[in-house]
Protein backbone atom coordinates (compact mmCIF):
# COMPACT_ATOMS: atom_id res chain seq x y z
CA UNK A 1 0.00 0.00 0.00
CA UNK A 2 1.47 3.54 -0.71
CA UNK A 3 1.74 5.90 1.71
CA UNK A 4 1.53 10.00 2.15
CA UNK A 5 4.27 10.89 3.65
CA UNK A 6 4.10 15.28 4.97
CA UNK A 7 7.43 16.42 4.93
CA UNK A 8 8.72 20.01 6.41
CA UNK A 9 11.46 22.16 5.58
CA UNK A 10 13.99 22.86 8.14
CA UNK A 11 15.00 26.27 6.60
CA UNK A 12 11.16 27.81 6.54
CA UNK A 13 9.88 29.16 9.83
CA UNK A 14 6.54 29.16 8.92
CA UNK A 15 3.45 26.53 9.71
CA UNK A 16 1.19 25.19 7.04
CA UNK A 17 -1.87 24.77 7.80
CA UNK A 18 -4.21 21.77 5.79
CA UNK A 19 -7.84 22.60 6.34
CA UNK A 20 -10.95 21.09 5.38
CA UNK A 21 -14.29 22.36 3.74
CA UNK A 22 -17.42 23.12 5.14
CA UNK A 23 -18.99 20.03 3.68
CA UNK A 24 -20.98 17.30 4.45
CA UNK A 25 -19.63 14.98 1.49
CA UNK A 26 -17.12 13.11 1.76
CA UNK A 27 -14.82 13.45 -1.20
CA UNK A 28 -11.19 12.20 -2.34
CA UNK A 29 -8.20 13.87 -3.15
CA UNK A 30 -5.81 11.91 -5.50
CA UNK A 31 -2.46 13.32 -5.82
CA UNK A 32 -0.62 12.48 -9.40
CA UNK A 33 1.54 9.62 -9.80
CA UNK A 34 4.50 12.23 -11.10
CA UNK A 35 7.57 14.38 -9.50
CA UNK A 36 6.69 17.96 -9.52
CA UNK A 37 4.46 20.44 -7.66
CA UNK A 38 0.73 21.66 -6.90
CA UNK A 39 0.10 24.83 -9.03
CA UNK A 40 -2.08 26.82 -6.38
CA UNK A 41 -2.94 30.75 -6.24
CA UNK A 42 -4.42 32.58 -3.38
CA UNK A 43 -8.31 33.44 -3.95
CA UNK A 44 -8.55 29.93 -5.90
CA UNK A 45 -7.95 31.68 -9.24
CA UNK A 46 -5.20 30.36 -11.66
CA UNK A 47 -1.78 32.10 -12.16
CA UNK A 48 -1.45 33.59 -15.26
CA UNK A 49 -0.29 31.00 -18.05
CA UNK A 50 2.61 31.60 -20.96
CA UNK A 51 0.05 31.07 -24.18
CA UNK A 52 3.25 30.35 -26.38
CA UNK A 53 4.02 27.23 -23.55
CA UNK A 54 0.77 25.61 -24.30
CA UNK A 55 0.51 22.38 -26.06
CA UNK A 56 -2.53 19.57 -27.00
CA UNK A 57 -4.59 22.82 -28.09
CA UNK A 58 -6.69 22.37 -31.27
CA UNK A 59 -6.90 25.10 -33.46
CA UNK A 60 -5.01 27.83 -34.04
CA UNK A 61 -3.02 29.91 -31.84
CA UNK A 62 -1.50 33.55 -31.75
CA UNK A 63 2.02 33.74 -31.76
CA UNK A 64 2.59 37.23 -31.37
CA UNK A 65 1.71 40.87 -32.65
CA UNK A 66 3.25 43.64 -33.91
CA UNK A 67 0.58 46.90 -33.88
CA UNK A 68 1.18 51.18 -34.98
CA UNK A 69 -1.52 53.93 -34.69
CA UNK A 70 -3.49 55.93 -32.65
CA UNK A 71 -4.97 59.16 -33.04
CA UNK A 72 -3.21 61.29 -35.90
CA UNK A 73 -3.20 64.81 -34.67
CA UNK A 74 -2.81 66.58 -38.11
CA UNK A 75 -3.97 63.94 -40.74
CA UNK A 76 -2.02 60.73 -42.48
CA UNK A 77 -1.02 59.97 -46.04
CA UNK A 78 -1.58 63.83 -47.15
CA UNK A 79 -1.57 63.29 -51.20
CA UNK A 80 -2.37 66.44 -54.26
CA UNK A 81 -0.68 63.90 -56.54
CA UNK A 82 -2.21 61.79 -59.08
CA UNK A 83 0.23 58.84 -58.47
CA UNK A 84 0.94 56.30 -55.80
CA UNK A 85 2.23 58.17 -52.24
CA UNK A 86 3.34 56.38 -49.24
CA UNK A 87 0.19 56.67 -46.63
CA UNK A 88 3.85 57.28 -43.77
CA UNK A 89 3.08 54.30 -41.39
CA UNK A 90 3.88 50.76 -41.86
CA UNK A 91 5.36 47.81 -39.75
CA UNK A 92 7.65 44.57 -39.60
CA UNK A 93 7.27 41.38 -38.09
CA UNK A 94 9.63 38.41 -37.97
CA UNK A 95 7.87 35.07 -37.92
CA UNK A 96 9.16 32.37 -35.06
CA UNK A 97 8.43 29.78 -37.47
CA UNK A 98 8.06 29.29 -41.19
CA UNK A 99 5.21 27.31 -41.88
CA UNK A 100 3.19 29.79 -39.77
CA UNK A 101 1.06 32.47 -41.03
CA UNK A 102 0.81 36.02 -41.08
CA UNK A 103 -2.54 38.12 -40.02
CA UNK A 104 -3.11 41.64 -41.45
CA UNK A 105 -5.31 43.84 -40.42
CA UNK A 106 -6.17 47.29 -41.33
CA UNK A 107 -8.57 50.45 -40.38
CA UNK A 108 -8.41 54.24 -41.44
CA UNK A 109 -10.90 56.80 -42.47
CA UNK A 110 -9.90 58.78 -45.54
CA UNK A 111 -11.05 62.23 -46.17
CA UNK A 112 -11.71 64.79 -49.05
CA UNK A 113 -12.45 68.55 -48.74
CA UNK A 114 -12.48 70.14 -51.36
CA UNK A 115 -13.86 67.82 -54.50
CA UNK A 116 -15.54 64.79 -55.81
CA UNK A 117 -12.81 61.75 -56.55
CA UNK A 118 -11.81 58.54 -56.47
CA UNK A 119 -9.22 56.87 -53.69
CA UNK A 120 -7.49 53.89 -54.28
CA UNK A 121 -5.26 52.27 -51.06
CA UNK A 122 -3.32 49.25 -50.49
CA UNK A 123 -1.34 47.53 -47.77
CA UNK A 124 2.31 46.11 -49.76
CA UNK A 125 4.79 43.87 -48.92
CA UNK A 126 7.79 45.96 -49.01
CA UNK A 127 10.52 43.65 -47.99
CA UNK A 128 10.06 40.62 -50.89
CA UNK A 129 7.98 43.31 -53.38
CA UNK A 130 5.07 40.73 -53.84
CA UNK A 131 2.68 42.84 -54.37
CA UNK A 132 -0.19 44.34 -53.29
CA UNK A 133 -3.01 43.03 -50.59
CA UNK A 134 -6.18 44.20 -49.39
CA UNK A 135 -6.20 46.84 -52.24
CA UNK A 136 -9.58 49.14 -52.27
CA UNK A 137 -11.16 51.33 -53.62
CA UNK A 138 -13.69 54.56 -52.92
CA UNK A 139 -15.14 56.79 -54.68
CA UNK A 140 -17.33 59.88 -52.82
CA UNK A 141 -18.77 63.72 -52.76
CA UNK A 142 -16.52 66.43 -50.77
CA UNK A 143 -16.40 66.89 -47.29
CA UNK A 144 -17.40 63.50 -46.73
CA UNK A 145 -15.34 60.91 -44.93
CA UNK A 146 -15.22 57.07 -45.14
CA UNK A 147 -13.75 54.15 -43.21
CA UNK A 148 -11.19 52.25 -44.84
CA UNK A 149 -10.67 48.25 -43.86
CA UNK A 150 -8.56 45.60 -44.92
CA UNK A 151 -8.13 41.66 -43.66
CA UNK A 152 -5.84 39.06 -45.17
CA UNK A 153 -3.48 36.38 -44.02
CA UNK A 154 0.19 36.23 -45.89
CA UNK A 155 2.26 33.01 -46.11
CA UNK A 156 6.06 34.34 -46.14
CA UNK A 157 7.01 30.68 -46.15
CA UNK A 158 10.41 31.51 -43.47
CA UNK A 159 11.80 33.48 -41.06
CA UNK A 160 12.75 36.30 -42.03
CA UNK A 161 11.09 40.07 -40.77
CA UNK A 162 8.49 41.16 -43.02
CA UNK A 163 7.56 44.71 -43.24
CA UNK A 164 4.26 46.02 -44.84
CA UNK A 165 3.62 49.49 -45.46
CA UNK A 166 0.24 51.50 -46.97
CA UNK A 167 -0.16 53.45 -49.82
CA UNK A 168 -2.53 55.98 -51.40
CA UNK A 169 -3.71 56.95 -54.48
CA UNK A 170 -5.73 60.21 -54.96
CA UNK A 171 -7.83 60.59 -57.99
CA UNK A 172 -7.85 64.45 -57.44
CA UNK A 173 -5.82 67.05 -57.17
CA UNK A 174 -7.02 68.24 -54.03
CA UNK A 175 -5.78 67.72 -50.36
CA UNK A 176 -6.43 64.02 -49.77
CA UNK A 177 -5.69 62.38 -46.23
CA UNK A 178 -5.52 58.61 -45.75
CA UNK A 179 -6.30 59.59 -42.33
CA UNK A 180 -7.76 62.93 -41.56
CA UNK A 181 -6.88 64.89 -38.80
CA UNK A 182 -8.15 63.53 -35.01
CA UNK A 183 -9.24 60.28 -36.67
CA UNK A 184 -8.11 57.01 -35.45
CA UNK A 185 -6.02 54.35 -37.22
CA UNK A 186 -4.17 51.11 -36.84
CA UNK A 187 -2.25 48.60 -39.07
CA UNK A 188 -1.97 45.14 -37.24
CA UNK A 189 0.06 42.27 -37.65
CA UNK A 190 -0.32 38.83 -35.87
CA UNK A 191 2.06 35.96 -36.55
CA UNK A 192 -0.47 32.77 -36.38
CA UNK A 193 -0.85 29.05 -36.71
CA UNK A 194 -3.76 27.66 -38.44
Amino acid sequence: MSKVKIQGNASGTGTLTISAPNTNTDRTLTLPDGAGEIVVSSGGALPSLDGSSLTGIAGGKTIQTVYTGGVSSSGIGTTTQQSWVDAGFNLSITPTDASNYILVRFLSSMADSTSTAQYTWSINNSTSGNGSYGVGYLEYDKNRYAGLGAEFIYNPSDTSAVEFDVAMYSGSTSGTYLVFPSATYFLIAQEITL
